[in-house]
């Protein structure tokens, strides 16, 4: 009798529906022991049978939803992971995208050229003044002074 009171609650109560014993949901365990005991259709055997039989269903029952919970959370990993994966490519795609319409929509023109001439010249306006070169190396006071005097002297005329 005592295998009776090693069980929860929850198998006592499967285990009387089984045997068509009645039990009120305020019925504690002690009680439902009892009512199962005392039943006429009690036989030591057959109890010991049932209850094995729905100690192995429950724990069934709970291997199948351990699964269930496995494999939801592995197809909700997967799923973020893919979504991941699209983001990333969508990225990309638009950068290679943006690139590619950038490289084809913007041509770049070289700046016109001007006619190269064989002295060194300043640009006056539109027209192009030649300069004195320096004759030493560390001259470039005096080519300071000649380049404000060709200066001044085309603004004056």
């Amino acid at each position: 009798m005592a295998f009776l009171a090693k069980h929860c609650k929850e198998e006592l109560i499967a285990l009387a529906e089984d045997m068509g014993i009645e039990i009120s949901p305020t019925d504690k365990k002690i009680d439902i022991y009892k009512k199962i005991k005392g039943s006429p259709d009690f036989e030591e055997e057959f109890v010991r049978g049932c209850l094995e039989d729905i100690v192995k269903q429950r724990e069934a029952e709970a291997a199948e939803l351990k699964t269930q919970r496995e494999a939801e959370a592995l197809r909700q990993e997967r799923e973020f992971e893919l979504k991941k994966i699209r983001l990333s490519n969508a990225v990309v795609t638009r950068g290679q995208k943006l690139k590619k319409e950038t490289e084809a929509s913007a041509v770049i023109k070289p700046p016109p050229q001007r006619p190269v001439q064989e002295e060194n010249s300043i640009i006056v306006g539109e027209e192009l003044a030649p300069l004195p070169r320096p004759q030493a190396e560390g001259d470039t006071l005096s080519l300071l002074k000649v380049s404000s005097e060709t200066f001044a002297s085309e603004q004056n005329n």
